[in-house]
């Protein structure tokens, strides 16, 4: 079972609490916080399963996932034709 990322950031937060109490409160915080974000998409991907898994859905996700790549790509490229090794580095020449 794998945990998000913002997890491991409480954590870190409780952990530098210093006092078992303030952490667990900390925790306490995140969990009722996070809980009602939880059920509701919980709820809402009952009612969109169906349309996320149609096959018309699922390629215009991944053409818009290669096409951002693309785009990136395409970012670096004109970075480096422009500036050239050195605009690619944030310390001032």
């Amino acid at each position: 079972m794998a945990a998000c990322g913002l997890v491991y950031s409480v954590l870190v937060t409780a952990l530098a609490s210093g006092h078992a109490q303030s952490g667990a409160l900390i925790m306490l915080a995140f969990g009722l916080g996070t809980l009602p974000n939880l059920l509701a998409i919980g709820l809402f991907w009952e009612s969109a399963k169906r349309w996320v898994q149609s096959p018309q859905v699922r390629m215009t996700a991944g053409l818009l996932v290669a096409g951002f790549g693309v785009y990136g790509l395409i970012r670096v490229g004109y970075t480096f034709y422009v500036y050239g090794w050195s605009g690619s580095c944030h310390v001032p020449a």
